[in-house]
């Protein structure tokens, strides 16, 4: 039905008068008086508690450094000559000397903190109801900061590729659920 044809809009009108169903006037704002600001909240949503999980282990991979026999050959130092040896070998040439060591800028205490506490979400808000959900999450975010594919690490572990993103995508979705409950600040979406 239109009501833009004048009879129809009269015979409405005459309608809603005979059952009172009369609508107030609309009130407008007064002239000079600005809304409300409304705040606008950042919000924990499943992609961001994705960017933090991966960058937490990123962090992770990157500060901590290989473990085990290899690892602690890697971590020694570097080999420095003693005064004196150009007399006895005559002078060492050594390839590529002339490239620095990469350096790495280490996180503020409350970047590595939100790390710390970002590792722990999987734990806080899956485990004794979603065990298989926390798993399949921290195999996800494993293979996600190491670059592996995550189909086929879920495949080896006897699960279909279909279920564990569904699984991932579950646990994402509980953990950024808990922290809105527990009212925890979500980062800035720049980059965390």
């Amino acid at each position: 039905m239109n009501a833009a044809t004048p009879a129809l809009a009269a015979l409405l009108g005459a309608v809603t008068a005979d059952l009172g169903m009369v609508r107030p006037a609309r009130r407008r704002a007064a002239r000079g008086v600005a809304p409300a600001p409304i705040e606008p909240r950042e919000t924990w949503t499943p992609e961001t508690v994705e960017r933090a999980l991966v960058d937490a282990l990123t962090w992770v991979r990157s500060t901590g450094g290989p473990v085990g026999p290899r690892g602690f050959s890697r971590s020694q130092s570097r080999f420095v000559r003693a005064l004196g040896w150009e007399d006895d070998w005559g002078a060492v040439e050594t390839a590529d000397d002339d490239v620095p060591p990469p350096i790495r800028i280490q996180g503020t205490a409350a970047r590595v903190t939100f790390y710390e506490t970002a590792l722990e979400w999987p734990a806080r808000y899956l485990c004794p109801d979603h065990v298989g959900s926390a798993r399949c999450v921290g195999l996800w975010a494993r293979c996600k900061a190491r670059k592996a594919s995550f189909a086929y690490e879920a495949k080896a572990r006897g699960l279909a590729r279909r279920h564990a993103y569904s699984l991932k995508d579950r646990a994402l979705s509980l953990i950024a659920q808990g922290l809105e409950r527990d009212r925890v600040p979500a980062p800035r979406p720049e980059r965390l």
